[in-house]
């Protein structure tokens, strides 16, 4: 069997503290190697673990085995990193990351979580949204090592047993320490409402009372969307607590928009056809708990339940999935083969295949010119590697 090893797809900012100590984790357990064109004794003056070794990007072919796990450490080496095929992915998003592209990283991004099987950042916020998109997310601090551990021990998990639950450990642990700051301030809007979904995540019925507290919060603060930040995360803590009925009737009181009184209608049609288990999907959609609508798919109605893997698997970024319940009935019209098209040049990007990817995006971009800002965005993906390599 091919040795353990970790392979580092680095942030263009080598002194981030938490790195420092995620690496010398690694470090302790198996080989590390840092992806990098820089001097090593650049590295030395940041106080970098004497173990690492340092690699070009150009060499990883020769070092890689079927037991390498990458950890990236910033999302424009997505490519880079799921081309090569790694055991597993270990993904790290500093809080203070630059997002001045904000498309171009926001895409990378979806799409380097969608294939993580763990992803770890010091926002807490960001942790929570991966939760909800069915990610195993741990939230770091930089001015405590306490989650270090955490860490460590969900490594270890992935290593041998190939997935990791160690998250909802610290659900339970942020869930006590919110009830902690409740305890000592009253109700309060965001310390409620954090309660709440912690809460949720652990399908704890006192979620919906805390989520109640921190809409009335919200309203006595005078925040104007609170029906729609607040109270339609209701319909899903009753969802989840099997008042369906309920629910729905909660998201049909947050419905203003268009689309919102458009979704409100479709559930009370699914309901009426007696389609309850497509309406607790859609539910849960409807409120950005893709975890919660992953884990039924294999529960809806075969009639639609390939259209609705399709559009969750989108979605999420989950394109290797996406492009597997696309059928040849689905490509009736240009539009549809187009769009094919696109996803079919995304996932070669993403296996490593550019040369094919160009050529399917070329193909879309006959009949729309729009698409040809998928070659752009692959030539900038490369050139933000080229900094990134060179720690810019």
């Amino acid at each position: 069997m091919d040795t353990l090893q970790f392979v580092i797809f680095p942030p263009p900012n080598i002194a981030d503290p938490i790195l420092k100590r995620l690496l010398a984790l690694l470090c302790e357990s198996a080989p590390v190697y840092y992806v990098t064109s820089r001097p090593k004794e650049e590295f030395h003056e940041h106080s970098e673990p004497e173990e690492l070794n340092y690699v070009l990007r150009s060499a990883l072919a020769q070092l890689w085995n079927e037991n390498t796990i990458a950890f990236v450490a910033h999302p424009y080496w997505v490519h880079a990193a799921a081309s090569m095929h790694p055991k597993y992915i270990i993904t790290y998003e500093a809080a203070h990351l630059d997002e001045s592209d904000e498309g171009l990283y926001k895409a990378c991004m979806q799409q380097l979580t969608a294939i993580s099987s763990l992803v770890c950042s010091d926002s807490e916020m960001k942790c929570l949204d991966w939760a909800f998109r069915g990610c195993a997310a741990l939230f770091l601090q930089e001015e405590s090592a306490v989650y270090d551990v955490l860490f460590q021990e969900a490594v270890h998990e992935l290593v041998h047993s190939e997935t990791t639950s160690i998250h909802r450990r610290q659900w339970l642990e942020r869930a006590a320490y919110y009830e902690s700051l409740r305890e000592q301030s009253g109700p309060h809007e965001t310390i409620s409402f954090l309660l709440s979904v912690y809460r949720y995540l652990l399908e704890d019925k006192n979620a919906l009372r805390y989520a109640e507290e921190a809409f009335l919060q919200a309203v006595m603060q005078g925040r104007n969307n609170a029906l729609i930040t607040h109270y339609r995360f209701l319909s899903a803590i009753q969802a989840q607590q099997g008042n369906l009925t309920q629910a729905v009737s909660t998201y049909g009181i947050t419905a203003y928009s268009d689309t919102d009184t458009n979704r409100y209608h479709s559930l009370l049609q699914l309901m009426a056809d007696g389609q309850e288990t497509t309406a607790l999907f859609h539910i849960y959609r409807f409120n950005d708990d893709y975890r919660a609508a992953l884990s039924m798919l294999d529960l809806l109605p075969e009639q639609n339940a390939r259209h609705l893997s399709f559009q969750l698997y989108r979605e999420t970024g989950r394109l290797e999935k996406a492009l597997g319940e696309v059928a040849a009935s689905d490509l009736q019209t240009e539009q549809d083969r187009r769009e094919f098209r696109i996803l079919s040049g995304s996932v070669e990007a993403m296996r490593g295949d550019r040369h094919t990817a160009i050529r399917l995006f070329m193909e879309a971009a006959e009949g729309d010119e729009d698409v040809l800002v998928q070659i752009i965005a692959l030539d900038a993906l490369d050139e933000k590697l080229r900094i990134l390599e060179q720690g810019s």
